[in-house]
């Protein structure tokens, strides 16, 4: 340490003994202000001048001086400075301006010292250095959080205020960076609210437009200064990798902030997303600025913008406390006050009307000659709106906000005000590209169609709130075809899909959406064309909603079949079964499956014909009636009906079943679904004659990758081997071991269920199934048959004589044994022939 050096730091604490013994003087702080300036100006080199005489070449002044009283002595004379003499309790701000001048120095001295120097960071912490500079800003957040946001921003704060609290933030930056012990301590006690409030308070974005004083230069250059320090404060305290290349976005940074965040930080975000809502001030930038100054301030606005909406969209999607407290209240205006006479709008209607209405303000393009410059901020907001969209509709996914977003008992429109306005948005606002949009003055708005359209659909959970979306007064029925439309781009596709799947469930408005000509519009956008393969997400919506169509309800059944003209004689589903066929998607391999089993069951049902909640004539569910109560009676009662069975009782149709059955071994519920299907469809002639053929084919390789599959063994062995499960039922998961089989294997492992896998009514109804593949005398499909009976015999006997299970003691349950024997008798009826020497033969030469 410099001799220099040396006999300030003696000065300052000789000052802080003095100061401790009487009432602060003036002189005295002016002397403290000297001093520490010249120690903090010293400080801002790593090294001090070399000894010669002491063979020195270059002094450590930072270790040198932490190692000195200095730590004990900056702590102590900010504790003087800003002690509070009112009630002698706590800290606050420095007391005089005198003393906030020593401060402002007294700041610089341990925010130079600490850098990039672990050991004095540990010593200001160890004397409670961090603790003392951290209520300073506390007193300074105190002293503007009762004011509005404008008044903060114009007024509250002087010149002096902003560099004292700038340099304090600086120190909390310096003193946690790459530093565990700090940043922990500052989060434990609140430092990032703290710092987070005070720096949205202190600037609010775009206020610089306006200002007019003669400082104002300097003003809102201190002002963005410390917003900048502020987020870089920040994102040190949230941890993590400093140095980490995968994450140089802001989005990235917001992820990890969360964590030091409560639902208290939502006030301070989204108050600053209210200074991008028009109207803005000025129209046209004050004339205080420079164009280069304006420049900086317009990036400062945007680094704010970016970083607001990125931490509430963070915070809205891991929070529920943040999603409560958003939507608490929901969009009535608060009542003005004497206290407070000018409300802040509820937290959820200024997001909306940052969605709705905010734009940059028209004096960015006169703050920069660059046209890539202006073409970057602009492309930045809408990347911040997006967030600001996600996060409403996360909110209004949020179960505890159900009752509060949809508020039946606010005014007379159904749902209450967030309803109403979002069904607005649906309603009144122009897509983009459509005949609607008119020119770029007059362009559409396919943000707010989204963000409405997904919020409703996370909303709509409720068969009630689903009737009443299409009911009068909001009937919004004829307001989705258009949005259907093939040009229409892929982003409101998904939404509006999406919002359709929830209200496609309920009875009453799957008369209503197959009336309008729902089906015929999803065939219209073509979203099942190969064309659209790259939106498998929204293929997949779309898929749902027609499964939700037809689900017990015949005539959108028969729209799903009905061959369409825009399609030159194919129909809705002959697109899906296509988009099955061609798609990698387990997932959606399954969903347009069970399409085809819900056509099918419509199909042989007479109950289907009311979509009113009536008990449908084959249950699906594999804890439902295992009784298959297969009604011949309307086979011949429609042409119409027939025709789409014949239509569907094909090898191709019936492969699907047969593919679905032999995949989903471990999805009891869809298992049973094919079962059904199969089972319905074997009752025709063509269809039994498929679904032989379709059993004693092996599945494709890549649908016997799909898990756990428990597996019989070929035909003529007694074994059951099972295939290792993967760890997730995903695209191209493949097991290590996994082998091919047919949809026989599967449902000899339905039967003989060694691992108690399977629900008692899917035996019972594997044992319906083979019983309905007994052809007639004169079939020409005996010998497949025969191999089907010679590959399940033995497993059917095993259940009917009380063997198979798990538990032997128990047997097989009841409806299951009695479901085998009746199989057995059916078989017993059909004579062997030389299809059964045949596979018999075969089967001892392969042993």
């Amino acid at each position: 340490m410099t001799d220099a050096l040396d006999s300030l730091v003696l000065t300052l604490d000789s000052l802080l003994t003095s100061l401790k013994a009487a009432i602060p003087a003036g002189d005295q702080w002016r002397s403290v202000e000297a001093c520490a300036k010249q120690i903090a100006d010293g400080l801002r080199t790593k090294n001090g001048p070399a000894k010669p005489e002491l063979s020195i070449t270059k002094v450590d002044n930072h270790s040198q001086l932490g190692k000195s009283t200095l730590p004990e002595t900056l702590n102590g004379l900010l504790r003087v400075a800003t002690r509070r003499e009112d009630d002698g309790a706590g800290y606050g701000k420095p007391t005089s301006p005198a003393s906030a001048a020593a401060t402002y120095e007294l700041l610089r001295v341990g925010a130079n010292l600490c850098m990039d120097h672990d050991g004095n960071r540990q010593r200001l912490l160890e004397v409670g250095y961090t603790e003392s500079v951290l209520s300073i800003l506390e007193a300074y957040w105190e002293g503007v959080s009762g004011s509005s946001e404008t008044e903060a921003s114009a007024s509250t704060a002087t010149l002096n205020d902003l560099k004292l609290v700038k340099t304090a933030v600086g120190v909390l930056l310096n003193a946690s960076m790459g530093y565990e012990p700090v940043r922990i301590s500052l989060v434990t006690a609140g430092a990032p609210l703290t710092i987070l409030s005070l720096s949205c308070r202190l600037y609010s974005p775009g206020a610089w437009a306006s200002a007019t004083s003669d400082d104002a230069l300097e003003q809102w250059g201190w002002r963005s200064g410390l917003s900048t320090w502020s987020w870089r404060a920040l994102d040190t305290l949230k941890g993590g990798d400093e140095d980490d290349p995968h994450e140089e976005g802001t989005a990235e940074r917001s992820s990890r902030q969360h964590s030091i965040f409560d639902a208290a930080a939502t006030s301070s975000l989204i108050g600053s997303l209210r200074s991008f809502v028009p109207p803005h001030s000025p129209a046209v930038a004050s004339s205080a600025f420079s164009k280069a100054d304006r420049q900086k301030l317009v990036i400062s606005d945007v680094e704010v913008l970016e970083e607001t909406s990125m931490l509430l969209e963070s915070l809205t999607l891991d929070s529920v406390d943040v999603r409560r407290k958003i939507a608490a209240g929901s969009i009535s205006s608060p009542t003005p006050t004497a206290q407070n006479p000018f409300p802040p709008p509820p937290l959820l209607t200024s997001l909306l009307d940052f969605i709705e209405k905010g734009a940059p303000p028209t004096y960015w393009d006169s703050c920069t000659d660059s046209e890539a410059e202006r073409k970057r901020w602009n492309k930045s907001f809408g990347i911040c709106k997006a967030a600001v969209i996600k996060a409403v509709v996360e909110l209004a996914g949020e179960d505890k906000n159900m009752d509060v977003l949809w508020d039946s008992q606010v005014g007379s429109y159904p749902g209450g005000p967030f309803v109403e306005r979002m069904v607005g948005w649906i309603k009144n606002t122009k897509v983009e590209g459509g005949e609607e949009a008119g020119n770029e003055q007059d362009k559409g708005r396919d943000d707010l169609i989204i963000c409405a359209a997904l919020s409703l659909g996370n909303l709509a959970r409720r068969p009630s709130y689903c009737i009443a979306l299409l009911a009068p007064p909001i009937s919004l029925t004829q307001h989705f075809m258009p949005l259907l439309n093939a040009k229409t781009d892929i982003k409101l596709k998904h939404g509006c899909i999406g919002l359709l799947k929830h209200v496609a469930q309920p009875p009453p408005n799957k008369v209503i959406l197959g009336d309008a000509g729902l089906v015929e519009a999803l065939v219209a956008s073509r979203i099942w064309t190969k064309e659209s393969d790259m939106g498998e997400p929204v293929q997949f919506g779309a898929v749902g909603v027609v499964k939700h169509l037809s689900y017990e309800y015949l005539p959108n059944a028969l729209r799903l079949v009905k061959s369409q003209s825009s399609l030159e004689g194919d129909s809705a589903l002959d697109l899906i079964l296509d988009l099955v066929r061609r798609s990698d998607s387990i997932g959606l391999q399954s969903e347009g499956t069970r399409v085809l089993v819900n056509v099918v069951k419509c199909l042989f049902s007479s109950t289907s014909k009311r979509p009113n909640g009536a008990e449908p004539a084959v249950n699906s569910s594999a804890g439902s009636s295992t009784e298959l109560s297969i009604r011949t009676t309307d086979l011949t009662s429609s042409r119409e009906r027939q025709q789409a069975i014949d239509r569907l009782a094909t090898l191709d149709s019936v492969e699907l079943l047969t593919d679905m059955v032999g995949r989903s071994g471990r999805y009891p519920i869809l298992l049973n679904e094919g079962v059904v299907a199969l089972t319905l469809l074997s009752s025709a002639s063509a269809g039994r004659t498929c679904a032989l053929q379709a059993l004693l084919s092996p599945l494709p390789y890549a649908l016997t990758q799909s898990g756990a599959i428990q597996t019989a063994p070929p035909v003529g062995h007694t074994q059951i081997s099972t295939v290792p499960a993967a760890q997730h039922l995903d695209d191209k998961t493949v097991p290590s071991t996994a082998r091919t089989s047919s949809p026989l294997d599967m449902l000899v492992a339905i039967l003989r269920n060694l691992n108690n896998s399977f629900p008692p009514e899917l035996g019972a109804n594997v044992c319906i199934f083979l019983a309905s593949l007994t052809p007639p005398m004169t079939d020409a499909n005996q010998e497949e048959f025969s191999k089907v009976r010679v590959a399940t015999k033995g497993a059917l006997e095993s259940v009917a004589a009380g063997l198979s299970g798990r538990s032997f003691a128990d047997g097989p349950p009841k409806v299951v044994q009695a479901a085998a024997k009746r199989t057995l008798d059916v078989w017993a009826s059909f004579p062997h022939g030389k299809g059964v020497n045949a596979i018999g033969n075969a089967t001892q030469m392969r042993k």
